[in-house]
């Protein structure tokens, strides 16, 4: 069994760590990890809109938000029908 391990600089975009994550799902883009059955893995993930928005964002900022941000994992063997479990 192995450990993977996908750490981010919080204070750092997507656009600034690229080898942390992708913003769309496609197949020409290879996924951060690949895991086998058995394997741990640590994602270290970042908010839905990554870090566009903070404590004083009004309804602006929501409206502007770049929605095209979301993080990947790919584990071998797996299925549509799978579920990665905690």
């Amino acid at each position: 069994m192995a450990i993977h391990e996908i750490r981010i600089d919080r204070s750092k975009t997507l656009t600034e760590e690229p080898g942390t994550g992708h913003n769309r799902w496609h197949p020409d883009i290879p996924p951060v990890v690949r895991c086998q059955p058995g394997d741990e893995v640590v994602l270290e993930t970042r908010d839905a809109l990554d870090g566009q928005l903070g404590p004083a964002a009004g309804l602006d900022a929501v409206a502007s938000a770049n929605l095209d941000v979301v993080h990947p994992l790919s584990a071998s063997s797996a299925s549509p029908t799978n579920a990665l479990r905690a």
